[in-house]
């Protein structure tokens, strides 16, 4: 059975997102939840000033780790509505942008298969159709 343009899609998507964070070891989580001894004593002042500051180096770097992440995504997303049947000066959203692409990839797989002529106007309706409504509902900003 072959995939449509939306799976094929969402199947692409999944595996930037895999790659990103297998590529990526500091992105893993640990799921093991942390546990206290029942005897362990107050820490020090200046051991908690250091879990303090090694916590906020943690998040910083968790921060920019985000801002990369954010920032890679919107690229990808610049670089998927490059090839698409758009001008690049339309503002639209990665919401519409997936929706023009999965159609797009739709009427792209009609022409190939050139024999249902009926189905290759039903899916470039499909995509005028999601062009139209991602221009009529513009990004807001």
């Amino acid at each position: 059975m072959e995939e449509s343009g939306s799976q094929i899609l969402m199947r692409l998507l999944q595996q930037q997102l895999l790659f990103t964070m297998f590529s990526r070891p500091e992105l893993k989580v640990n799921r093991e939840p942390e546990r206290l001894d029942t005897g362990q004593r107050k820490k020090s002042e200046p051991t908690e000033r250091k879990e303090k500051s090694a916590g906020s180096r943690r998040r910083s770097e968790a921060n920019a780790r985000e801002r990369n992440r954010v920032q890679h995504l919107g690229d990808m997303f610049d670089r998927l509505k490059s090839v698409l049947p758009i001008e690049l000066d339309v503002k639209i959203s990665k919401l519409a942008t997936l929706k023009i692409a999965s159609a797009y990839i739709r009427y792209l797989g009609c022409i190939l298969d050139a024999e249902n002529i009926c189905h290759l106007v039903e899916s470039e309706h499909s995509l005028m159709l999601c062009i139209c409504e991602a221009r009529s509902c513009p990004k807001k900003l």
